[in-house]
């Protein structure tokens, strides 16, 4: 007898799941049971769902991709996102599949200010270990245009949302105070300003700057720490 995956509730493509997510059914091992997922396949493993599954569906095998698969990011990167690299953007060794972040933009000048250009977006880890943000393509032309504008810093969801003792404008001070982790410069197609004389026509190139990074917070008397 082997143990058969079974979906707990549906899911939908893009889903990330691992063994403890799913039911199980005990039935006999034979060729009719092969196509499907059994239970001792799934130990320590992630698997990003490649195609819709009903609750309470048996799961076969070709409905999850593991995170071992090359196509793995590809399955999990849901419809109308994109995918941004974190590989260079500061301290993510310890960012995970699943794991979320919210995007913050800050501005200097006489009076600092913080905005959330993004939140809750999921990081999605490759088997070699690369990292991305999953981000809607909404929000990534945003990203993109921030990249001029101010300091882009990455706080993890979890972490903002777990106490009610730390005081919302606290936590924008910290962000604000801290020490920038370089944040991913994402590529955007060549800009120039073009100025007409005439017929003859100049292009000026346009720099984009950026800074910023990943704040990882973490409850303490008092206050918050970041790493």
């Amino acid at each position: 007898m082997i143990d058969i995956a079974v979906a707990n509730r549906p899911y939908e493509q893009g889903d990330l799941v691992s063994g403890s997510d799913l039911g199980w059914i005990r039935m006999p091992d034979t060729e009719d049971t092969q196509d499907f997922l059994i239970k001792s396949e799934t130990k320590n493993k992630t698997y990003a769902v490649g195609r819709g599954i009903k609750r309470g569906q048996v799961i076969e095998k070709v409905s999850l991709i593991s995170k071992a698969d090359p196509a793995f990011l590809k399955s999990a990167l849901r419809r109308h996102h994109a995918l941004l690299p974190l590989t260079n953007a500061g301290d993510v060794k310890d960012l995970h599949n699943g794991e979320r972040l919210d995007i913050f933009l800050s501005l200097a000048g006489t009076a600092p200010r913080i905005i959330q250009i993004a939140a809750s977006l999921r990081v999605l880890e490759s088997a070699e270990g690369e990292r991305h943000l999953e981000i809607p393509k909404s929000q990534l032309k945003l990203y993109l245009t921030a990249q001029g504008s101010g300091k882009l810093t990455f706080v993890q969801t979890d972490q903002l949302a777990a106490s009610d003792q730390i005081d919302a404008d606290q936590i924008l001070k910290e962000i604000l105070n801290k020490e920038p982790i370089k944040a991913p410069v994402i590529s955007t197609p060549p800009r120039a300003l073009r100025i007409h004389r005439g017929s003859k026509v100049t292009e000026l190139p346009v720099r984009d700057t950026a800074g910023g990074g990943i704040i990882r917070r973490a409850s303490v008397k008092g206050g918050t720490n970041a790493r």
